[in-house]
């Protein structure tokens, strides 16, 4: 078996926007804690007021405090959708698709065995768009952009892992030759160019 290992990157390429956003609804994360504290603050200094209408305040307070505690948890799975990139590593054989958070948080998505690999190919190429036709799976797309960075494109591996997957990569056409590698030529669709 041949040793391998390379690893590229998407970044994204809209990172301002991105940071905007993500320390936007972390402020917003950090004001839904100042409200859970002062809803449990206000309820102990006012005992006296708080006791007069027991049934009513607790309500009230049970409501704002569950309100605020999914808002910090709604928030904060939104935020990770900003900062985000990804890496794909290859090692002798498999393929390994991780999300990275605010260069940070990495978390591990997917292996590819690519001996499974049965077409690899340009994104929305006649190819791609009829093998989405033919096996009616979605393509999964592991890239924060919407136009590839320069000297990278999109290009789509159809495995088989109990049915078709289609996952959709930003890579280098060197990423490709090196996936090549261990998938033989025949994996390549007919009209790559």
């Amino acid at each position: 078996m041949k040793e391998l290992f390379y690893e590229e990157s998407s970044k994204n390429s809209d990172n301002k926007s991105g940071k905007v956003k993500f320390y936007v609804l972390k402020s917003l994360q950090v004001f839904s804690i100042i409200m859970i504290i002062a809803i449990a603050l206000f309820g102990v200094l006012i005992i006296e007021d708080f006791l007069k209408n027991l049934v009513a305040n607790i309500i009230v307070a049970v409501v704002f405090f569950a309100l605020f505690i999914s808002t910090f948890i709604v928030l904060g799975r939104i935020k990770e959708k900003y900062c985000v990139d990804y890496d794909y590593t290859l090692i002798s054989g498999e393929l390994r698709i991780s999300k990275v958070i605010k260069d940070v948080k990495r978390v591990d998505l997917i292996n590819v065995n690519l001996s499974s690999v049965e077409k690899i190919g340009k994104y929305n190429s006649g190819s791609f768009n009829q093998l989405l036709e033919k096996t009616g799976v979605k393509d999964v797309i592991y890239s924060s952009n919407v136009v590839a960075c320069e000297g990278k494109g999109f290009y789509y591996i159809a495995y088989n892992d109990d049915g078709i997957n289609v996952i959709v990569l930003e890579c280098t056409e060197k990423m490709i030759y090196n996936l090549l590698q261990f998938t033989g030529k025949k994996a390549l669709e007919e009209d790559y160019k």
